[in-house]
């Protein structure tokens, strides 16, 4: 098992890895609303998506913004240059880690 002292850590750790991630989608019925209920079951999208944390900005109440370089298709290279990021809030958000999505090493 592995320990982190800090996300700091634990993405330096990981700053080549892949991550597979979905987004809690937040719609709230009236009845929900009233009574104050959260649903974090739902994803605003079933299928994962990919890609690597290029970046970390703290926000308070132990949460962080994290912007992620986004994956397409299986030929994605952790060492090119990406043009692109997307942030999201790391609460908002559920992540996975696959062996088998890692990059080859050549």
């Amino acid at each position: 098992m592995q320990f982190y002292q800090s996300m700091m850590d634990f993405l330096q750790a990981n700053e080549r890895t892949v991550f597979r991630f979905w987004v809690y989608r937040r719609m709230f019925t009236p009845y929900e609303e009233k009574e104050a209920f959260t649903d974090e079951s739902v994803f605003e999208d079933i299928t994962a998506r990919f890609g690597i944390i290029r970046q970390c900005i703290p926000i308070g109440n132990n949460d962080f913004v994290l912007g992620i370089q986004l994956f397409y298709d299986e030929d994605f290279d952790a060492d090119a240059p990406y043009e692109s990021l997307e942030f999201f809030k790391f609460s908002e958000i559920r992540m996975a880690f696959y062996k088998d999505d890692q990059m080859k090493e050549e």
